[in-house]
């Protein structure tokens, strides 16, 4: 235990994923608002490094029996009782919060002009994500998702300052996000009126998710990959709604680079056990993110990347994401469509989506052409050669590379 006695602030920060201070904070926090308490030999100190060290590095118990002296019997015993115990609790109430109508829209918005004029009643981004999930032989088949493995569909909900406000865990990996979606609409996903999130192919339009434009350029790593620019309503509409929708898909996977335990083999635990593993780690994404925004090892804030773990995260991201999958899009025929939910999207509220979304297509675009027409006549005005490829390399900066 002598790693997590003494103050050496990074040797801590890769075993458990927080600065010795913010363990201190995390700790007196835990006593507060938790039922986690200590017992006649193991204090809550201890029960939360071993739950932190666990996620971080998805080990075996064997290997926390030889890090904390401690029996594999304490370790079974104690490890899923604090992590029930933390789930469970009102300090996840805290960190985990869902937008109300009184939220304010996010400066992430507000401050870009390619979005203040026209996601302004956006709440945040919505995805599916896989995780590891152990099923007996007789219940494996529900919980093989479309690349043969056994996995649980993990929906997120994310503001676009780098946090969780809801997570659903628990859903087969067969289920598609739409399947996801209304399941969390059923029972504690709440959308304020007038309000929305972002969401891709994998959902249906309704007046609480805006989708994209189909067979439509969309993905980030499709336009990278390109050499055009928008050429029409549609697809600046995507891009934009791509670059912001960006952020849910970044947020899981840092938590996934965070949270070794939710990218490795599944661990033989009761199916709740498994299911409260995903909420864990959003909190614990969150609250560290409040509690210490600046990251040890290179003294940025956690939201600054550098350049190469920023290249290493767009590779994360496009590994998650097949450009050619079908599969998980909705489609508005399919059997689950046909056995409605409550909260399935019908047709009068796909309508106004897809007119709103439509008219703000269109004046994005209207606006983008008036950019470029000032910036071309900026570059006509230029008096010598250089000064014509500074206005070029402005125009193409302006609406190219700021788009992605």
């Amino acid at each position: 235990m002598e790693l997590f006695n003494n103050n050496n602030t990074v040797p801590m920060s890769n075993a458990l994923g927080m600065t010795p201070a913010c363990f201190a904070i995390f700790v007196k926090e835990v006593r507060l608002h938790t039922d986690v308490v200590p017992s006649k030999h193991v204090t809550v100190e201890e029960k939360l490094a071993m739950l932190l060290y666990w996620l971080r590095g998805s080990e075996s118990y064997r290997k926390l029996d030889k890090v904390f002296k401690r029996s594999l019997d304490t370790i079974s015993r104690y490890l899923p009782e604090t992590l029930g115990l933390l789930v469970h609790s009102d300090l996840r109430k805290q960190y985990v919060v869902q937008p109300t109508a009184d939220t304010p829209t996010p400066s992430v918005i507000t401050d870009n002009p390619r979005f203040a004029r026209y996601f302004g009643d956006c709440i945040g981004a919505i995805d599916g994500t896989l995780g590891p999930w152990y099923s007996t032989a007789h219940d494996a088949e529900r919980w093989i998702d479309r690349n043969g493995d056994k996995t649980q569909n993990i929906l997120a909900a994310t503001t676009f300052d780098h946090r969780f406000c809801y997570l659903q865990s628990g859903c087969e990996g067969s289920a598609h996000d739409q399947q996801a979606w209304d399941w969390a609409r059923e029972r504690d996903l709440v959308i304020p009126e007038g309000k929305y999130y972002l969401g891709d192919a994998g959902f249906a339009t309704s007046e609480e998710c805006m989708t994209p434009y189909r067979n439509v350029r969309y993905h980030l790593e499709e336009w990278l990959l390109g050499s055009q620019s928008p050429q029409n309503p549609q697809e600046l509409f995507n891009l934009r709604h791509a670059s912001l929708r960006n952020a849910v898909e970044r947020i899981i996977a840092v938590t996934k680079r965070q949270f070794a335990v939710l990218v490795g083999h599944p661990r033989e635990l009761p199916a709740e056990h498994q299911a409260r593993i995903p909420h864990a780690c959003a909190l614990l994404h969150n609250f560290i993110q409040f509690n210490d925004p600046i990251n040890a090892r290179t003294g940025e804030p956690r939201s600054v990347s550098t350049e190469e773990e920023e290249r290493q995260l767009l590779r994360e991201i496009a590994a998650a994401t097949d450009l050619n999958d079908s599969e998980n899009e909705y489609h508005p025929d399919s059997d689950h469509e046909r056995q409605r939910r409550a909260h399935v999207s019908t047709s009068a509220s796909k309508r106004r989506m897809e007119d709103l979304r439509d008219n703000i297509a269109e004046r994005m675009w209207a606006d983008y052409q008036t950019y470029e027409t000032e910036a071309r006549r900026l570059a006509a005005h230029a008096s010598d050669e250089q000064s014509i490829r500074r206005a070029e390399l402005r125009e193409l900066y302006l609406l190219w590379t700021r788009e992605i």
